[in-house]
């Protein structure tokens, strides 16, 4: 079974494996977590150690590993070769779906990015704009064909950040 945790590291320490854990020491605490709970594990400065045996059973596990830079911006990525993260063949399945199912993924998934956008600008004080991004949340279609995602994007950032954005 596939791991479901999110490890994120962003702080001096080592990293190193026992027993089917991955060891995390820092100056403050030593945690472990089994390797059959990560699923993805992000390495978000470049102040950690890593052992070779916990990089080689996070392979073993497949684990994907992503390195960042020294701006915490992801930098390169270390992958099974024969892992699950194999994005061309979850590519290739994807576009084998029936139709409706297509329709049904991309606009829940759109849905919810307008939802976010409402929820997050009424939490803020934005009043009108909030119901203005509901009132597009409303007339969502199949497939977005009046790039109502687009409408409720330009609100949103527009109204964060300014015009100029």
């Amino acid at each position: 079974m596939a791991g479901w945790r999110t490890v994120v590291v962003n702080t001096h320490s080592k990293l190193s494996y026992k027993n089917n854990h991955l060891i995390f020491k820092d100056a403050y605490k030593t945690e472990l977590i089994h390797l059959s709970e990560i699923d993805i594990l992000l390495l978000e400065t470049t102040d950690i150690v890593l052992s070779t045996m916990l990089v080689k059973r996070l392979v073993d596990e497949n684990v994907l590993v992503i390195f960042c830079d020294d701006k915490r911006l992801p930098t390169a990525m270390l992958m099974p070769f024969y892992g699950r993260h194999d994005s061309s063949l979850q590519l290739g399945k994807q576009m084998s779906w029936p139709e409706a199912v297509k329709s049904e993924v991309w606009t829940t998934i759109i849905a919810q990015k307008i939802l976010n956008q409402s929820c997050y600008l009424g939490a803020c004080s934005y009043f009108e704009k909030s119901q203005s991004i509901m009132d597009l949340y409303h007339g969502l279609e199949n497939f977005d064909p009046s790039n109502r995602e687009g409408h409720a994007a330009r609100i949103y950032f527009n109204t964060l950040f300014g015009n100029d954005f």
